[in-house]
């Protein structure tokens, strides 16, 4: 009987070590995989927190170009737009124009003038009465959008603003045209960006981004992996879900 179960034990110890050593090394290379696959999805996301940051700066640097513009004082003294003036907004559309083609992000471009209610992007020019159909497309209240304009000031400044339906966010980059004094404002300037419309933001099967305001409300990108990130948010359970931080 000894001598059975000194055989018995020197067969199973035979048999368990190769098994203990190939379950280390698959459990070694699982590990192995899932920390490359961190690092490649940390230098994802820091791309694209890098062009989040790059397209909030060419926003703020194209607004200072067009506050140049020496039509949108002109038109900001005008209360009542008459065929000349209306004229003159209408040019400025092509000029609005490419500059929201500088980015795929960059949806809306626009310049406001207080004095006449007038509002003109680069898509068309719209009078006061009906400048409310020029965020339909984008579900955005009219309103709000003005509301957040007032908030501007003389340097390119950051705010949020949400759609109607409250699934999406946009970044609004605004900035406010005074006279030399500073105290009469000719013109509101404001380019609406549309994140996850980046090229570096991703939505395959193995990356989900999206972006979180900082009470961990989300702002755009995929619902899923942000509920995810917020469950596991202690863990490494969900390597795949990755989020960007808004600029302050």
């Amino acid at each position: 009987m000894k001598l059975y179960r000194r055989f018995l034990a020197t067969y199973l110890c035979v048999c368990l070590i190769p098994l203990v050593f190939s379950l280390a090394q698959v459990v070694g290379m699982r590990q192995e995989i899932q920390r490359s696959i961190a690092k490649d999805q940390e230098v994802t996301l820091r791309t694209a927190q890098g062009d989040l940051e790059s397209s909030l700066v060419e926003a703020a640097n194209t607004l200072d170009l067009l506050s140049e513009n020496e039509l949108l004082e002109s038109l900001s003294l005008e209360e009542t737009i008459i065929s000349t003036a209306l004229y003159d907004m209408c040019s400025l559309i092509p000029v609005l124009t490419v500059a929201s083609q500088q980015r795929a992000s960059y949806v809306s471009c626009f310049a406001y003038f207080p004095s006449s209610g007038y509002l003109v992007s680069n898509k068309s020019t719209y009078h006061p009465d009906l400048a409310g159909i020029s965020t339909w497309d984008l579900n955005i209240q009219y309103q709000d959008l003005l509301a957040k304009l007032e908030e501007s000031g003389v340097n390119a400044s950051v705010r949020t603003i949400y759609s109607q339906d409250g699934q999406n966010g946009y970044l609004l980059i605004s900035k406010n045209c005074y006279d030399s004094r500073y105290r009469t404002l000719h013109a509101s300037l404001g380019i609406l960006i549309q994140l996850d419309r980046e090229e570096s933001f991703l939505d395959t099967d193995s990356t989900k981004m999206f972006v979180l305001e900082a009470d961990g409300t989300l702002f755009c990108g995929d619902p899923g992996g942000a509920q995810v990130a917020r469950t596991h948010q202690n863990t490494c359970s969900a390597p795949w879900a990755r989020s960007l931080e808004l600029p302050a």
